[in-house]
């Protein structure tokens, strides 16, 4: 894994299991395979974490809003049929 530019010329550290954050009166906490899911998805696509998780709060509010109003979300691929995307 390559970390960001912040990262680059520090001191190495032991890779977290996990990240817990107080905010707003509440504690997030992002396990490590999570950390490598964002880390890895802020560079496949060069965003910032920040940005990352901003897009996946935003998409997941839209597909909670559409299936809300009974709408279905689905993915389609080329030759493929389309599969709805299922959420817990």
């Amino acid at each position: 894994m390559t970390l960001p530019d912040f990262f680059k010329g520090r001191k190495p550290q032991p890779k977290p299991t996990k990240v817990v954050v107080q905010a707003g009166g509440q504690t997030i906490t992002i396990s490590g395979e999570a950390l490598d899911a964002l880390f890895e998805l802020a560079e496949r696509e060069q965003l910032t974490v920040s940005q990352v998780l901003a897009r996946a709060i935003a998409v997941q509010k839209a597909v909670t809003e559409a299936k809300a109003q009974g709408r279905r979300v689905v993915i389609e691929q080329r030759g493929d049929r389309p599969r709805e995307l299922v959420t817990a």
